[in-house]
């Protein structure tokens, strides 16, 4: 997670790549600098450069790929699409994956669970691998929700930012705020004021990175806080302009959620 340094190697790469007419070598040097900047937070960019790799493999056949690199790097890029085009508010078939993952990771015993995460966490901790290492931790705080441990919920959420203020992998920094408000939420002994400040940072940092679907569920999540404070017109307000928003995946949880709440604030407004 020396991202600073990644970057810098991946644009020297992609300098010397493009010296060549190797498409595979050109592929490969668009596709780290494309992976560089979407753990930086810079999707639009990170979007730019998994689009012309992909394009670069799609001249190179798939065997080639995995006879040079021993894996597939056009599925790789495609993933790393899949995730932008999810959190730019892009969902369709994207998020009905990503809901499949979610269903069946939380079946069976929760709590056993929990502690195989951890444990995976923990290994990963050992090898001192840091990719995705806040997004273990907001996954390992919903877990924490779930069963009703909020205290380290917010524990796993406060690691978790506090990670990526030393690693700046800010792709998922929007979550991890709305993650902790949901915790103090859920909280017998909730601190309203600390909640709402938590998600109107998490809406901030998404609309700063075009994250529109972090910006929904934290919009979400702070109408609702708004609604139970007796202040429907301002979530009524913020949450119809980000649902109007989108123009597809209207069967996915979220925007179901979304038009539900919009719904009983404007019955109420009636």
């Amino acid at each position: 997670m020396r991202l600073g340094e990644s970057y810098e190697l991946a644009a020297q790469a992609l300098e010397k790549a493009s010296q060549t007419n190797d498409p595979l070598l050109n592929a490969t040097a668009q596709y780290n600098a494309g992976e560089t900047l979407f753990w930086l937070g810079e999707l639009k960019k990170s979007q730019e450069h998994m689009n012309r790799a992909l394009q670069l493999f799609d001249k190179v056949s798939a065997d080639a790929v995995v006879r040079t690199y021993g894996y597939d790097w056009w599925m790789a890029a495609a993933f790393f699409l899949g995730w932008i085009e999810l959190i730019f508010g892009k969902p369709a078939l994207s998020v009905g994956w990503e809901n499949r993952c979610v269903h069946r990771s939380l079946k069976g015993d929760k709590r056993a669970g929990l502690a195989e995460m951890k444990i995976a966490a923990d290994k990963l901790d050992e090898l001192d691998s840091r990719i995705m290492s806040a997004w273990r931790l907001a996954l390992l705080a919903i877990a924490h929700i779930e069963l009703e441990e909020y205290r380290a919920a917010e524990d796993a959420c406060a690691r978790a930012i506090a990670l990526i203020g030393q690693t700046d992998e800010r792709w998922c920094e929007a979550e991890a705020y709305r993650v902790t408000a949901e915790a103090i939420l859920r909280n017998p002994k909730r601190d309203l004021v600390q909640a709402d400040k938590h998600l109107r940072k998490a809406i901030e940092i998404a609309q700063n990175q075009g994250a529109r679907w972090w910006e929904l569920r934290a919009t979400v999540s702070l109408a609702r806080l708004l609604r139970d404070t007796d202040r429907r017109d301002e979530a009524r307000a913020m949450l119809s302009e980000i649902y109007n928003w989108f123009t597809e995946g209207f069967d996915t949880v979220d925007l179901k959620d979304a038009k539900a709440l919009l719904d009983e604030l404007s019955d109420r407004e009636a």
